[in-house]
């Protein structure tokens, strides 16, 4: 059981910035911290970069660690094609200063509205 807070600001037309922190609740040492920016590069296409440091979370990015810190970086572009489908290539960064996990993502992410304030996220992806 955990606790999220988040924030954002759109610093101009084109650029968002945002973050968030994730603490659990339960008494357990599991949280998270994010840092992320957007930059609406074209009409349909934008570029992004996300900075993580959890500890005992799974990610977003699906980097997960058991009872240990880990930073993640993740970069990448995204293109919609449809309403609430996008197409993205992004790579991802686990403890990079140590080399240990770098990947490269293809994928497809779609968002679907069951109902009215209810969607559900599906997401295929390539990942090397």
């Amino acid at each position: 059981t955990t606790l999220r807070l988040g924030a954002g600001w759109q610093a101009s037309q084109r650029l968002m910035v945002g973050g968030e922190v994730e603490a659990d609740i339960a008494g357990e040492d599991r949280e998270r911290a994010a840092l992320g920016v957007d930059y609406q590069w074209r009409e349909r296409q934008r570029l992004y970069a996300r900075a993580e440091r959890q500890t005992g979370l799974s990610s977003l990015y699906g980097v997960t660690t058991a009872g240990r810190r880990a930073d993640t970086f993740v970069f990448g572009v995204d293109s919609t094609v449809l309403r609430d489908t996008q197409l993205f290539n992004e790579y991802r960064l686990r403890d990079a200063i140590a080399g240990r996990d770098v990947q490269a993502a293809n994928g497809l992410r779609t968002l679907w509205e069951l109902r009215e304030g209810l969607r559900l996220s599906t997401a295929f992806e390539h990942v090397n």
